[in-house]
């Protein structure tokens, strides 16, 4: 008994492992091949002892045995009408339908305008279709704001019209309470109607699922509710998901069968039945991705319901260890040392930021750990944009305290004796704060990019939009909903004409880790240089004291280890001696 507890526990704990690694997307991108692999030892393992248990339990006692030997007829049947019941509950109609109560000319007149409806969502989906055949390739998080509204003004649209096809598909689901011996030709037109836009509805969300499933960053973005346009969260994956579903391949399947018998009866509607013979055609040249497709949706919903238990705790433990620091004392860079370099600041430059000793540090690769951007004091904004033809006449005050403000009041706020000049994401959110507070760590470097003024005032808008945003615990650039400190800066400068950042994969999920941002300023070419460096500020932790460097050291700071402060204890020489002798 001992031995089998063992092995269920184990079987237990290599689910565990499978759907962390499920949730994580650790291994990626073969992580589902991986947390499928120990979902199915933990499975098995289970399926092992659990049958050793049970043949212990029927050894010491065979009671159990003989109920289900006396009884099992009845077992069988019992299981028997549950699954009739089921499948009457799920396939078939119990209501009467919104037909009910009409009368035969009100009938006709209705199917006559919705199918008039149908054909007209029916070409708005097929347009919108042609349109997504570049989708395959489109990576949403290069896309300017401009051109991702476009995007989802056609994805709202395309939403639109399949939920409004829904609306036809239910009047109709009723139709076989319209007695077919007493009015055959209105009986068969309300199933072919409803049919019809049963195939439309499932042909084009085929169609252009085709275009975009196997593009990750477009089905995240396409995934992003929006309130004001009205897109729920995971609407893509609800209509992935529905194609693949039980009840709609039961119903194109007996509805081709019903069709089949009722063409011998009755001349059906040529518009509808064109709809109906194209789609069929279409689902039938495209059947083998259906396999496949009812393969990976259970996988996917697997691993988003992994991912949903999992983030919380993600976001707690990421939360917890952003408090943990594991030394008491200041941080080296004071306002005072601070105070003789704020001059040489210009709205639209980049703070980089190291803290030493902090636990977040692990899991941050590269030297520089945060990201802040100097978008200046209101009037510094005024002094520095005032004249450009995109404000229409208005001052840069003026132009931000009419599109944000809630961000211009709390801009507008002194903090202490200060205007506030930074917006930065941190444990709270996007917020805004001064540089006096920002800067407060142990090394500092300040980096301007070389851009047109229009674009950093441009840059500087965007932040302002920013503002209030939740921090972005899932770490994905994908995620528009939430930010991380370096994506306020990517996504902030993104339109910017000659500044271009390029994020990477982390676990499948793009991001921009602020150490690339010094190691851009190390690579850019002397004839296209995109950043301009300002000041640095290096921290000793020995000396407990800070000296200003050249852009040549800072240049070299990206590849610095993490443990690099060791080596302002003991240099690199005398260990080496150390070790030889």
């Amino acid at each position: 008994m001992k031995g089998i507890l063992i092995g269920l526990a184990l079987s237990l704990v290599l689910s565990l492992v499978g759907m962390i690694i499920l949730a994580t997307r650790t291994f990626y991108p073969r992580h589902r091949i991986v947390a499928l692999a120990f979902l199915s030892l933990g499975l098995g393992l289970f399926i092992v002892e659990l049958m050793s248990l049970r043949y212990l339990l029927l050894l010491e006692e065979r009671v159990l045995l003989n109920i289900l030997s006396e009884y099992s007829l009845y077992t069988f049947m019992l299981l028997g009408c549950i699954g009739f019941y089921y499948v009457f509950n799920k396939f078939i109609f119990r209501d009467p339908g919104p037909l009910k109560n009409l009368s035969v000319n009100e009938i006709q007149t209705m199917i006559q305008q919705d199918q008039d409806n149908l054909l007209y969502l029916n070409q708005t989906l097929e347009k919108i279709v042609k349109k997504t055949s570049y989708w395959a390739n489109l990576d949403p998080t290069q896309l300017s704001p401009n051109n991702k509204e476009k995007l989802l003004q056609e994805w709202q649209q395309f939403v639109e019209a399949s939920f409004e096809i829904d609306v036809i598909k239910q009047r109709y689901r009723a139709f076989y309470r319209i007695d077919m011996l007493k009015n055959l030709s209105l009986h068969s037109n309300c199933f072919v109607l409803a049919y019809a836009a049963l195939i439309a509805q499932h042909k084009n969300i085929l169609a252009l699922t085709q275009n975009s499933v196997h593009n990750e960053d477009l089905v995240t973005f396409l995934n992003q509710s929006n309130e004001n346009l009205g897109l729920p969260p995971n609407i893509y994956r609800h209509l992935k998901f529905r194609l693949t579903h039980p009840k709609t391949l039961l119903r194109l399947n007996a509805g081709r069968a019903y069709l089949a018998l009722l063409r011998t009866n009755e001349k059906q509607p040529l518009a509808l039945m064109e709809i109906i013979s194209t789609g069929l055609k279409y689902l039938d040249r495209h059947i083998t991705s259906v396999p496949k497709m009812m393969l990976l949706n259970p996988i996917e919903v697997m691993e988003q319901k992994a991912f949903q238990t999992w983030y919380p705790l993600q976001k707690h433990a990421a939360e917890k260890i952003s408090y943990l620091r594991a030394t008491r004392r200041d941080y080296l860079i004071t306002p005072k040392q601070l105070k003789p370099y704020l001059d040489k600041l210009k709205p639209g430059d980049i703070l980089l930021q190291r803290r030493e000793w902090h636990a977040t540090n692990l899991g941050i690769p590269g030297f520089w750990t945060h990201l802040a951007f100097h978008v200046g004091t209101l009037e510094e904004i005024d002094q520095e944009f005032s004249g450009l033809a995109y404000l229409k006449d208005l001052s840069p005050r003026q132009y931000l305290e009419e599109k944000y403000p809630e961000t211009f009041h709390q801009m507008n706020q002194k903090i202490g004796r200060f205007a506030p000049n930074i917006i930065e994401a941190k444990r709270p959110g996007v917020i805004v704060c001064i540089v006096e507070e920002s800067a407060l760590c142990d090394s500092l470097a300040v980096l301007r990019p070389n851009v047109s003024k229009l674009d950093k005032f441009k840059a500087i808008e965007k932040a302002f939009s920013f503002v209030g945003k939740p921090y972005d615990y899932t770490f994905d650039f994908r995620n528009d909903d939430a930010l991380l400190c370096s994506e306020v800066i990517y996504k902030a400068y993104q339109d910017a004409a000659k500044f271009n950042l390029k994020t990477e994969l982390v676990n499948g999920r793009p991001i921009f880790p602020p150490n690339k941002l010094a190691q851009k300023f190390k690579e850019q070419p002397p004839d296209n240089q995109e950043l301009e460096f300002v000041f640095y500020l290096e921290g000793n932790e020995s000396t407990q004291k800070v000296k200003s460097r050249s852009a040549e050291t800072f240049s070299h700071t990206c590849t610095q280890p993490k443990w690099y402060i060791l080596n302002q204890y003991v240099s690199y020489k005398k260990k080496f001696s150390r070790v030889v002798s």
